[in-house]
Formats: C-alpha cells, structure tokens, sequence
C-alpha cells in the first residue's frame, strides 16, 4: 500500500500510532495528498462531483452533512450535493481529524486548541490550557479528549455532544496514549503505558471509580475502541485483543506470522485488518473480527492495494485497475471499474464511497 495513502488517515491507520508518539518525542513528519479541483470521472454512473480548495497535507472525513478536509492552513467541510458548507483559515502545525455521526474534531497534536465541524455551520472552537495527545469522537458525538496536565503524566476529558464537559481522569502512574469511549456515552477506557507494557483503565462515567483493569505486559498498543457496549478491541502490531469492560480479557486474535499493514474501527460492530504477508509485495489478507475476536469474514488478496476504508458495514478496498465494495463478511456488495486516476477512497455507512485522485473527488453510489 502506498505510505503516501496511509498517513492521509486518522484513527483508521497506522499514522494514528505515529502521531501519537509525534506529541510524546516533539517531532513530525508528513507526506500528504494534495488535489485539484478539475473532473475526472467519466460515463453514466451516479457520480457526484465535490470541489475544495488545494491544500497540500490534506486529511479527510466524512460525517453525515458531507466531507471534513483539513490541512495545515484551514478546515473545510463540503456538503454531500457539493456546496461548501465551511471554509475556515486555522494554522494547523501537525494537522489531525477523527469523526463521529454528525461531528469531526480537527486538532494539531501538541496544541491547545482543538475545533469541531458538522452540526453547526460554523467552526467552532475550544480552548485548553494544556498539550492534546489525542481525540476520540465515538457514535454518538461525545468526545474523549486525551492531554498532558502538570503533576500528572496525562489526563482525559469526556466531553458531551453539546461540548460541555462531564467526566474527568488523570493518570498518576503510568502515561497516557489514548482513550475510548462507548457508543451508549457511558462507558470509558483509557489506555496508557510504561516500561513493563500497556495498561487498560475502564470506568463508567457515573463514577469517580475505576470499574477495571488489564494488563498488557510487554506490549504496545497501536489503537482502541469500542466494538459493542461491553466490548473494548486493543490493538498492538502481532495481535488484536478484546477485553470487556471490566478489564477482564476475552480472546486473542494473533498475526505474528504477518505484517499489519492497515486497519479499521470505523465498522458497526467489527475491526477490520489488512495483514500482509510479507513487509513488502502485495499478498494479504483482510479480516473481519466481531466483539468478541470471531472471524466474520475473510478474505486472501494477491492484487496491490492502494486504499483501504470502512464504515457501517461496508469496506472499501481499490485495488489498482478495480474498486470492489465488500460486506463486514467480505462478500462483494459491488465492483468499480471505471477508476481512472483514483487514489484514495472514503466509505460511508450507506454504502456509497467518496473516491479522491491527483485531480478532483466525487462521491458514488452503488
């Protein structure tokens, strides 16, 4: 897959990892997809074509009233029938983006600020007085914003779908990476690490208690999220683990004998793996995992891949001559030939894909 592609992402990719450890080690680097605003689709298929502004270090989302963009110099959101809805100049150092329903969160790892999209026709704004490590929105909107604090080595702040906040952690022992948050808003794992591993906190906001714990000695984790209410996926590069949400592990699903080339939680109720054979080459495998770690679905790929998104129950895989939309059982839902200069793809939840190249984006349905 092209390293190019897979630094566009955010919390559905690798770069996730990376940016975290961007804001632990001061530094960044950045290889981005810049596009232009000409067509470049072609024929009778029900393609709709969305215009934005060039930036070159874009990142991308889609929520349900059109497409985030973001990049070092501003946030645009661009609605599903074209019109641009947002285009505001933010200063944006190490851009970053992750998304619930109805609302993305734009942030700079290692700022103060971070801004919000989506259900107001506005960006808006909100102003901490400590470094953001990272942001989780989950489905429902709610955010769990994860930061340095002095006399703590990191804390965690839930904010509401309103922005108000309503729960608060701060870690004493151990570092804190990053934090998930259920679906329901009740629910809350914090994820941090020291010299013997990584450590899962679970709490329910309700409580000033820590509900349970895990231990994962000798690991580090890439990413976490909520697959169901009870069920939390952590995600390390040899294996994924499901833990419910009393700390209390449930099962393991190893790939020691791969390379972890991409992955997604952005399906309703699965974590999708791309695990490559060999570090280099194209042959893999995508697999899809329940909440409890079962096999949904599978799927042996010879063909290079150049994208990789999901959404509700849907992935999207482009190849380089084809665009094959599969189910969360990896049965093909529909095939895309006509994907001339096509380079990235977004799945949304309803089974249409926002599909970007070197010169435009358009949005198809099946």
């Amino acid at each position: 897959m092209d390293n190019t592609e897979e630094k566009t992402k955010k919390r559905g990719g690798l770069s996730r990892f990376f940016l975290i450890l961007i804001v632990l080690t001061v530094s960044v680097s950045a290889a981005l997809l810049a596009l232009r605003n000409t067509r470049f689709l072609s024929g009778d298929r029900d393609y709709k074509q969305l215009s934005f502004d060039v930036n070159a270090g874009n990142l991308y989302a889609w929520i349900e009233q059109g497409l985030v963009i973001a990049s070092g110099t501003g946030v645009q959101l661009i609605g599903p029938g074209g019109e641009t809805q947002i285009a505001d100049t933010v200063i944006l150092q190490n851009p970053a983006v992750a998304k619930g329903t109805e609302l993305a969160a734009v942030w700079s790892v290692g700022g103060k600020d971070f801004y919000t999209v989506g259900r107001e026709k506005a960006l808006v704004k909100t102003a901490l007085d400590r470094k953001i490590i990272n942001i989780c929105v989950n489905r429902e909107n709610w955010l769990a914003v994860s930061t340095q604090e002095d006399g703590y080595k990191g804390s965690v702040s839930v904010y509401n779908g309103k922005l108000k906040p309503v729960y608060k952690w701060s870690s004493g022992d151990s570092y804190l990476v990053d934090a998930a948050l259920s679906d329901s808003g009740d629910k809350m794992t914090a994820y941090t690490i020291s010299e013997s591993g990584s450590k899962l906190h679970f709490f329910n906001l309700n409580s000033t208690e820590q509900k349970g714990s895990c231990n994962l000695d000798n690991t580090v984790l890439l990413d976490l999220a909520y697959l169901s209410n009870s069920s939390v996926c952590a995600l390390s590069l040899g294996s994924a683990f499901f833990v419910n949400d009393k700390g209390s592990l449930i099962s393991k699903y190893d790939f020691t004998d791969g390379y972890l080339k991409d992955f997604s939680f952005e399906g309703s109720g699965f974590a999708a793996l791309l695990i490559g054979k060999y570090k280099a080459g194209n042959s893999g495998t995508i697999v899809t995992l329940s909440p409890t770690g079962v096999e949904m679905g599978k799927l042996d790929v010879k063909s290079e891949i150049l994208s990789f998104s999901v959404s509700g129950k849907y992935i999207a895989v482009l190849y380089s001559d084809l665009l094959v939309i599969y189910r969360s059982d990896m049965t093909v839902y529909a095939k895309i030939a006509d994907i001339s200069n096509v380079r990235q793809v977004l799945m949304r939840p309803d089974g249409s894909v926002v599909m970007l190249s070197s010169s435009g984006a358009a949005l198809y349905k099946p």
